[in-house]
């Protein structure tokens, strides 16, 4: 599968994860929207960065089960959270994310690579 070969996406979610703007205090958002907190999103941002890292120097099968790994420890972290009401288009944004993630990573790790 090529798209799992490349770092790109890995990038984006590591970016993604690393916007201090994104607070649930941020006044465009309504009040009681979930966002994952600082420091995890930090956390994440640093394993994608790694994980996207790892399938750049040419170690597919590590980088990709990283990347497989952490996007399905996001999301049993914060998929319920994302997709209650009142919904935060970021929250569901990055939830997404991972789902995608974990789907392109975990096929090419545990599909393609046996």
């Amino acid at each position: 599968m090529q798209l799992a070969t490349t770092k790109d996406i890995l990038l984006t979610r590591s970016a993604l994860c690393s916007q201090y703007r994104l607070s649930s205090r941020t006044p465009s958002f309504p009040r009681h929207t979930h966002i994952a907190p600082f420091l995890q999103r930090v956390a994440f941002a640093a394993v994608f960065g790694g994980s996207g890292y790892a399938i750049a120097s040419g170690d597919v099968r590590n980088g990709s089960g990283i990347a497989s790994a952490w996007s399905l420890t996001y999301l049993f972290l914060h998929l319920r959270q994302s997709f209650k009401s009142p919904r935060n288009p970021l929250s569901i944004l990055m939830a997404g994310g991972a789902a995608a993630s974990a789907g392109i990573y975990g096929t090419e790790y545990f599909i393609f690579q046996t």
